[in-house]
């Protein structure tokens, strides 16, 4: 990759994904670490050591500054540890060790906001505020503090979550004075599926996400809905607030060879990535079932999933079986990143499954970006009043928006792309290959990079 200008300044990036981690987060600090030397300024990265269960591909190392440097420290599941701890002393007591009270079912606990109660459940709170990577801390903070000063870096950049990094970077700038821009990919307090049972934790969690707003000199927000939320209850830190989308790389798009997972006469509709918490699959499987039902054209119709093959502990084959569409439904599970690509290239319809209620409004899905990117219409599965909304009304009519928890208008969306001429979606830009004069052009990760840029060298933020 050419730089444009000598790499007189480095960054600390403190980071909770980085390649070949192929967790979704990994992707938006790839593109900062990629496109940085292009501005002058060199990556220093400090993000965790691969836990053995990641998900990882070897590619997403592709295109990154051969000479960059990583930090890739200890990030221990203190609340894992604390489990065995305190099952090894009910053996030496000669009590039953807990069954299976791992760190997973606890994470579980935390995900829903369920508290069993009693002071051993209090305590594996403490060890999850902000989050379960809080045990990263120490030894990520060391790691940076390392890296400033072997690097005469200039700046810090973190992005979350995870919101431990948010903390590695505040205690960082705080120390050194240096300028501290903060990232946020999804909500903090306003987060949805956030729910901490213990009102002494819900304040701490509250006040700690008030110190990285008051230290850091620029928080980024991933939708305009989230830097409004912001806003709301920072108004005194209104000036911090920018807004930076989520995008994509033209890049990762050419040369694709599309793959196909049925022949022309099907209608194929790819949804990749994870159904979680309110993303469910139910409701796009009650739409199949109904067309099924109808007798409208249903057998042309192939729903593809990639990505996670289960949601909420059930695989999607199963649970596609009950609404009696296993048949319409191909699981082809978690795949490399660019093979992802090329199936969402072969297909005819990209599916992205948003949600309805609180916290809604403001997230917008980073597979949302790479749909954009191969070009082909999308069904959006969210509400009109939301940041999904927004991205697709600003990029014009390239699919359908249909409520996220109503089959029949899902169903219904489902026949109207089916209805499209080819030529309908042609400004869509095919490939996404770098038509820099598009509409996508905004949402190009090279520009969002040079934005971020503009925040380091002081000369005021861009217009949106």
């Amino acid at each position: 990759m050419q730089q444009t200008e000598s790499l007189t300044k480095s960054l600390l990036c403190v980071l909770s994904y980085f390649p070949p981690d192929a967790t979704t987060g990994t992707h938006r600090s790839r593109a900062v670490a990629r496109y940085l030397p292009l501005h002058g300024w060199r990556p220093v990265v400090v993000c965790p050591e691969l836990d053995a269960q990641a998900s990882t591909d070897l590619t997403l190392l592709n295109h990154l500054p051969a000479d960059m440097v990583i930090y890739r420290t200890p990030a221990p599941n203190v609340l894992s540890w604390s489990a065995k701890q305190r099952d090894r002393l009910k053996r030496l007591l000669g009590r039953q060790p807990t069954v299976n009270q791992s760190a997973s079912t606890q994470s579980s606990h935390s995900a829903n906001g369920r508290s069993t109660g009693g002071w051993m459940d209090w305590a594996s709170w403490w060890l999850q505020v902000p989050d379960m990577m809080i045990g990263w801390l120490p030894y990520g903070l060391s790691a940076a503090r390392q890296a400033v000063r072997c690097h005469q870096c200039r700046a810090i950049y973190s992005s979350a979550p995870q919101w431990t990094t948010h903390l590695i970077a505040l205690l960082v700038s705080r120390r050194t004075g240096l300028p501290w821009v903060a990232d946020f990919r999804d909500p903090w307090r306003s987060n949805p599926l956030r729910k901490i049972p213990h009102k002494a934790l819900d304040r701490y969690d509250a006040w700690l996400e008030r110190k990285v707003v008051q230290q850091a000199h620029w928080v980024v927000c991933n939708t305009g809905p989230m830097r409004d939320d912001f806003v709301k209850r920072f108004p005194h830190f209104a000036s911090k607030f920018v807004t930076v989308h989520n995008g994509f790389d033209p890049e990762d798009f050419a040369g694709l060879k599309p793959q196909r997972s049925a022949g022309p006469e099907k209608q194929v509709l790819t949804h990749a990535g994870y159904f979680y918490g309110k993303r469910r699959p139910q409701p796009i499987f009650q739409a199949l079932r109904l067309l099924r039902d109808r007798a409208a054209g249903a057998k042309n119709i192939c729903l593809q999933l990639v990505g996670h093959p289960d949601y909420d502990g059930r695989n999607l084959n199963a649970i596609a079986a009950d609404h009696g569409v296993s048949d319409m439904v191909l699981v082809r599970g978690e795949v490399r990143h660019r093979d992802a690509l090329e199936l969402m290239s072969g297909s005819d319809v990209q599916v992205l499954v948003g949600f309805n209620g609180t916290g809604a409004d403001l997230q917008v899905p980073a597979k949302l970006f790479e749909y954009l990117g191969v070009g082909k219409p999308v069904l959006a599965l969210a509400p009109r009043q939301s940041a999904i909304a927004e991205v697709m009304a600003a990029i014009g009519p390239l699919g359908e928006l249909c409520d996220p928890d109503d089959p029949h208008q899902i169903a219904d969306g489902i026949l109207a792309m089916a209805a499209r001429r080819p030529s309908d979606t042609a400004g869509l830009g095919g490939n996404g290959a770098g038509r820099g004069q598009s509409p996508l052009a905004h949402f190009h990760r090279r520009e969002q990079v040079g934005r971020l840029v503009r925040l380091l060298d002081g000369t005021g933020y861009g217009p949106m």
